[in-house]
């Protein structure tokens, strides 16, 4: 997992990053992989 440092968001911020990815992976996608959230969660950290 990143740190949740990483987005520079606070600890409140970067849950609703992580509330809102883990919604449109299971709702638009129907997945539940851990390690697909680990790495498309990876990919904001390091870009946005």
């Amino acid at each position: 997992m990143v740190p949740s440092s990483v987005l520079g968001l606070g600890s409140a911020g970067e849950r609703e990053v992580q509330k809102a990815l883990c919604h449109v992976l299971y709702v638009k996608y129907e997945m539940k992989d851990q390690d697909l959230f680990d790495k498309a969660y990876g990919y904001i950290a390091q870009y946005y």
